[in-house]
């Protein structure tokens, strides 16, 4: 991952997101996952991952996605895990701090 998207994504997951902390979903009623703060960083919207009859299952994005931002899909499994496990994002920024 870029130096400048990990100091976005920190800033966001500090600032702007620190009081909207979701959990199980990238986003749902207002709240973010890390992984949907991400998405909202570098798309200004989370886009869920489709399942092969259409429906949205928003737990995780896409590979393609996660590819193209540079994290690799066992530290996005990871970070999904400290997101549902804590009540703020401080483990998630320091995991993202000291290994992304």
């Amino acid at each position: 991952m870029e130096y400048d998207l990990k100091d976005k994504w920190i800033d966001a997951l500090e600032g702007e997101y620190a009081l909207k902390k979701g959990q199980d979903s990238l986003a749902f009623e207002g709240k973010f996952c890390c992984l949907g703060v991400l998405q909202m960083v570098t798309q200004g919207y989370v886009e869920p991952i489709r399942d092969s009859y259409g429906d949205a299952e928003e737990e995780m994005p896409t590979y393609e996605y996660l590819d193209k931002v540079g994290l690799s899909r066992s530290d996005a499994m990871f970070l999904a895990y400290l997101n549902d496990e804590s009540e703020d994002f401080t483990n998630v920024i320091k995991h993202i701090q000291e290994y992304i």
